[in-house]
């Protein structure tokens, strides 16, 4: 059996430990896109981490919007991804979203859409919400469910 071909969207230091969690559990990681990002509290950068496992990288261009970078969507077109997996990274515009052969979801730190921006799980904490998962599709809020984590 062929395992799905995941193409990872993130930047900065909260998609990390899923990045890696994923490589070194042997999933079919294909490609990273992601941003300048900056590291706070790991040593290294995701694009460091892609590096070291021979996972191809694309790098966002500052300013321009995804859907109209005609390198990225040659890229993603190569990278022929069955999955995309978006952690801490700007919303997928539609068209790219639809790219995925199977679906493309996104993993949230905070409860959407009421946290958004900068600090999400600074403000979970100060109004002390605990637990949840969001479904998406295309961009778009479709629920959030508490999800129970021992």
């Amino acid at each position: 059996m062929t395992k799905d071909r995941i193409l990872f969207f993130a930047s900065g230091d909260f998609a990390i430990d899923t990045f890696e969690s994923l490589l070194d559990n042997d999933f079919n990681i294909v490609g990273l896109v992601t941003s300048n990002d900056k590291v706070k509290y790991h040593d290294k950068r995701l694009s460091d981490i892609a590096e070291e496992f021979g996972v191809p990288t694309y790098t966002v261009k500052s300013g321009m919007p995804m859907d109209k970078d005609e390198f990225l969507i040659d890229w993603l077109k190569w990278a022929d991804a069955d999955i995309y997996c978006v952690i801490s990274f700007k919303m997928l515009p539609m068209e790219i979203a639809k790219m995925a052969k199977k679906c493309s979801f996104n993993i949230h730190a905070s409860l959407l859409p009421f946290l958004r921006g900068s600090s999400p799980i600074n403000w979970a904490i100060r109004q002390t919400i605990t637990r949840f998962f969001n479904y998406f599709s295309h961009g778009l809020f479709h629920n959030s469910v508490k999800v129970l984590f021992s």
